[in-house]
């Protein structure tokens, strides 16, 4: 009888929460000031569906009704709107092929966007007609969305790019058989019921934020905080930042670069500096090779702390290598990253921890077939845009390794008198991993604000 009554009372609830709007208030800061959007993207991460609201009012917040697909108090805001007037008919990596299916004739634009609600392509109008076929091959990998606008409505469609297509190409034709054998249902309209795991991503300009995970089932504020790049007044190289959660991380590794000792060279109580592949001694041709630009400096961990003492606080402490205001993140502070992202939606959800991808870039990592780690499909990685690249290390065998395989960070956090801790990410694992090795090695520094 009890479970009888828990279920009717579940079901009640159910239904009320579905009776009511569930509104989201977002708002963002950039430079600690409240700022306006461009656009913002939600993914139905259940369904695999996408509502893209673009052109937004300038104001300090928006509140988004996803029960109405409506932005409320906005103009002109393009939304996802339940008509079929266009089917998609394949939709593969670099092809979209969509089918006009109104018995009338009917005048149409389309617009093309990328997934910052950039427009890259805008048509004139089009008369279409029954089984006129609209063909969009783009060369370029990532997520599209397709915008075609007639007076019976807007509809939206996701598609992929592929570098492995040629050129961009739209074209417009009659459709013949083959295609019209092969409709069915519009899958990109939106669709979202209580209890769907969504993603809320915001765009301004070329910034960009952490997405928001959350579960679609009350109104709720979502605060943002977009990246502010960072200048180290030592060399003023400019850093990329990732704000996640309440840390600020450096999103590239430290460049600073004040000797250069080539890999046959090393100490456990001497500071030595590398840059993968070179093996002289002269800074400024150090600096100007390819894997300086991309993977940053290789420091052993006496380097990387400047002498300071051992610390496993949080935070650390520890300066060391890093610019005046950052400081060298301990095994606790590195362990609090992978929490936060384990714990706010960026896992691959294979296993725990696997995080991995959301850690990694988009690029250079080496292929892998383990779905859920960085060398696969990375176009998906790097959501916490953290944009970790595989750098390498200097070994204790007086020579470089692993560089497009891996990536290893110190933290401050020594293990026994000779050794540290250190994190890992691996092409082919979709965890992150934590060791300790020799002092003497060389890794990659990730520096994180006070």
């Amino acid at each position: 009888m009890k479970k009888i009554l828990a279920i009717i009372i579940l079901a009640f609830v159910t239904c009320l929460i579905n009776a009511q709007d569930i509104i989201y208030t977002i708002g963002a800061e950039l430079n600690d000031t409240k700022t306006e959007l461009d656009s913002i993207i939600v993914e139905n991460l259940s369904n695999g569906k996408f509502l893209l609201f673009k052109d937004l009012p300038k104001q300090d917040y928006y509140q988004i009704n996803l029960s109405q697909k409506t932005l409320l108090g906005a103009v002109g805001v393009d939304l996802l709107k339940n008509y079929e007037t266009f089917v998609t008919t394949e939709n593969s990596p670099g092809l979209l092929r969509i089918e006009y299916r109104n018995i009338n004739f009917e005048d149409a634009v389309f617009s093309i966007y990328n997934m910052n609600g950039q427009q890259i392509h805008a048509s004139e109008k089009i008369t279409f007609k029954t089984n006129h076929l609209f063909q969009i091959k783009l060369n370029v990998s990532g997520v599209f969305f397709v915008k075609i606008e007639t007076l019976s409505g807007i509809q939206i469609f996701k598609a992929m790019g592929s570098a492995d297509v040629k050129e961009q190409v739209v074209e417009i034709f009659e459709a013949n058989n083959k295609f019209k054998s092969s409709f069915f249902e519009n899958e990109d309209d939106f669709e979202i019921t209580v209890g769907d795991r969504i993603r809320i991503f915001i765009y301004k300009d070329d910034y960009y934020a952490l997405p928001s995970t959350l579960y679609f089932s009350f109104s709720e504020s979502l605060d943002f905080t977009f990246n502010v790049p960072f200048k180290d007044s030592r060399d003023n190289k400019i850093y990329q930042t990732a704000k996640i959660g309440d840390q600020t991380w450096m999103a590239e590794n430290l460049t600073y670069l004040p000797t250069v000792s080539s890999s046959n060279v090393g100490s456990l109580t001497e500071r030595h500096y590398y840059v993968y592949g070179y093996e002289n001694n002269s800074i400024v041709n150090a600096r100007n090779t390819i894997n300086f630009g991309i993977y940053g400096v290789l420091y052993n961990w006496t380097a990387a702390m400047n002498e300071t003492k051992s610390s496993d606080s949080f935070p650390s402490g520890v300066q060391g290598i890093c610019p005046p205001g950052w400081h060298l993140p301990s095994k606790t502070e590195w362990t609090m990253l992978i929490n936060y992202l384990n714990n706010n939606g960026f896992g691959y959800e294979i296993n725990d921890n696997d995080i991995a991808k959301s850690l990694a870039a988009k690029t250079n990592w080496s292929n892998s077939d383990y779905i859920g780690t960085p060398g696969n499909n990375p176009q998906s990685n790097n959501l916490s845009a953290f944009s970790a690249l595989p750098g390498g290390y200097r070994s204790s065998h007086d020579e470089f390794r692993n560089i497009k395989f891996g990536t290893y960070w110190w933290s401050s956090t020594e293990n026994g008198s000779n050794y540290a801790e250190y994190l890992a990410l691996i092409f082919d694992l979709g965890i992150t991993q934590s060791f300790f090795s020799s002092k003497a090695i060389g890794l990659s520094v990730r520096c994180v604000r006070d």
